[in-house]
C-alpha cells in the first residue's frame, strides 16, 4: 500500500539471510507495527496513535493468534512525559571519566559500520548485518591493549596516524576489569557508560510491561509450534559458516599492540 513503509531487519551468514523482524509504518494513521518473522507463529507488536475517546493516549497491543496471545500494554509508557523521566534515569548509565589508574583496557575499531548495508527497494528498506564482512574486518583490524592512565596518548597517537579518525564512530574502548566501556570524546575527554547500571534502570521503568509478554511467547513457541525456530533459523548453514570462518580466522589473526 502507498500509505505504508515497510523497515526489515536481517542478518547474512554467508550466503544464508536470517530475516529477523520488520517493522510497518503506516504513514496516514501513523500505526505501528513490530513483525517477528518466524514462521507459523505471527507474533506482532502494534502500536497505535491515540483516537479518542476509544484510545485516548497510545495504544500498545501484542498478539498472536497462534500462541493464544493479546495482551494491552500501558501505551502510557511512550508518553513525552514519561520518556523525558526514563532518560534522565538512564543518563545515570553515562559518567564523565578521567582515566588515571592501571586497570587494563583494550582499544579495537567499530567493525559494525563496516559490516552493515541498507537496502532499498521502493517503499521497503532492509538493514542487513553482514557477519562474513564483519570478520573479515576483524581479522584484518589492530587492537591495543594498554592502561587507563596511557589512553590519551594513545588516542592522540592514533589521531595524529589517522587525522580523519571519529572517536565516537570508529573505536570502542572496553575497560576489562569493571566490566565497562569508555566512550571518547576527545583525548582529553571520555565518558564511562555502565551497562549494569542501565540495565537497573530498565527493570525499575514500566517498559517491562512491553516486553515480558514476548517472552512469554518466545517459552511458548517451542511447546506449540515444534520446528517454529528450525524454520525461522538456518542452523545448518549457520554451523557451516562459523566453521569456515573460524578455519579463516585462524590463519589471518588481528593484530594486537600492547601500548
Amino acid at each position: 500500500m502507498g500509505s505504508q513503509r515497510e523497515f526489515e531487519a536481517g542478518i547474512q551468514f554467508g550466503n544464508t539471510y536470517w530475516k529477523l523482524f520488520k517493522f510497518v509504518v503506516n504513514e496516514v494513521s501513523k500505526d505501528m507495527y513490530m513483525v517477528f518473522l518466524i514462521p507459523d507463529v505471527g507474533l506482532k507488536l502494534s502500536i497505535h496513535s491515540p483516537k479518542p475517546p476509544t484510545y485516548p493516549t497510545m495504544h500498545v497491543h501484542w498478539s498472536s493468534h497462534k500462541l493464544g496471545i493479546h495482551e494491552d500494554i500501558d501505551g502510557g509508557i511512550f508518553s513525552e512525559k514519561y520518556l523525558k523521566e526514563s532518560a534522565m534515569g538512564f543518563l545515570e548509565s553515562f559518567r564523565y571519566c578521567q582515566p588515571s589508574s592501571d586497570e587494563d583496557v583494550t582499544v579495537f575499531p567499530t567493525f559494525l559500520s563496516d559490516a552493515s548495508r541498507i537496502e532499498t527497494l521502493g517503499r521497503k528498506e532492509r538493514t542487513v548485518i553482514d557477519l562474513g564482512r564483519l570478520m573479515q574486518t576483524m581479522c584484518k583490524g589492530t587492537f591495543y591493549q594498554t592502561k587507563a592512565k596511557k589512553l590519551p596518548l594513545l588516542i592522540r597517537e592514533m589521531k595524529r596516524k589517522d587525522p580523519s579518525l571519529d572517536l565516537r564512530r570508529d573505536l570502542s574502548i572496553w575497560a576489562l576489569s569493571s566490566d565497562r566501556m569508555i566512550i571518547p570524546l576527545s583525548s582529553k575527554t571520555m565518558i564511562e557508560f555502565d551497562h549494569l547500571t542501565l540495565m537497573e534502570k530498565l527493570r525499575e521503568t514500566g517498559f517491562n510491561s512491553l516486553f515480558n509478554p514476548m517472552e512469554r511467547a518466545l517459552e511458548n513457541i517451542s511447546r506449540i509450534s515444534p520446528n517454529a525456530f528450525q524454520k525461522w533459523l538456518p542452523t545448518s548453514d549457520i554451523e557451516e559458516f562459523f566453521e569456515e570462518t573460524m578455519n579463516t580466522m585462524k590463519q589471518s589473526e588481528p593484530k594486537i599492540v600492547t601500548f
